[in-house]
């Protein structure tokens, strides 16, 4: 809720603006670098993605070059981890070990276990299906145990890399909005610039799949 008689933080306040800075300037660098060095190497796709785990774990044939390059892509996803380390250690309005003491944070309920897994269901098990019923299984795909340790290998891979988004903005800009609005309006505010810091990554993908 909003303190009476205080302007609520504003979504460009100074702070804030160290962190955009650290977030936009690592995660950019490192996506639009390792993209132009591809397009130097001529390797095609650079993107650390599920085709290249896959390719690690059960073909163990990918060059040298191509998985250096997406290992510098994926570097990239770690700018708003980094932005909110630093800005939780410097920003006057959040307390010392705050980052810490979230991070061991484990009651958030059963009303949003339920809301997490209902998304995931939602996302996830109606392309499943459509997948099931209307493509024919090809007499070389993969088995289903060949696809269960890939997809726990892929979970694990996003965890430790894409899922640090949340230290930044979750653990720092989230929690320092919140202070003074409530869910949605920081929830909005906060979208439009965490969907901004995607949009290197999504060009990628466009341009690497002929759409621009």
């Amino acid at each position: 809720m909003k303190s009476v008689g205080r302007q609520p933080a504003g979504l460009f306040d100074s702070p804030h603006r160290r962190f955009y800075a650290i977030a936009f300037g690592w995660s950019w660098t490192f996506w639009i670098g390792a993209w132009l060095l591809g397009e130097a190497l001529d390797i095609g796709d650079t993107l650390f993605n599920e085709e290249l785990v896959w390719q690690l774990i059960f073909e163990r044939d990918v060059a040298a070059k191509v998985l250096l390059v997406s290992l510098l892509s994926l570097l990239a996803v770690f700018g708003p981890m980094i932005g909110g380390i630093i800005s939780c250690r410097v920003d006057p309005a959040i307390p010392a070990h705050h980052l810490r003491d979230s991070l061991r944070r484990r009651g958030i309920g059963s009303q949003t276990w339920a809301m997490m897994l209902g998304a995931l269901g939602i996302v996830i098990v109606p392309p499943l299906l459509i997948s099931v019923l209307a493509f024919d299984k090809t007499p070389d795909g993969p088995s289903i145990g060949t696809v269960l340790p890939f997809l726990l290998v892929l979970f694990v891979v996003q965890m430790v890399t894409s899922g640090t988004e949340e230290f930044g903005w979750r653990g720092y800009l989230a929690e320092k909005m919140l202070q003074e609005r409530n869910f949605w309006d920081a929830g909005w505010s906060i979208g439009w610039v965490w969907a901004a810091w995607h949009y290197p990554v999504v060009a990628i993908m466009f341009i690497q799949a002929g759409m621009i």
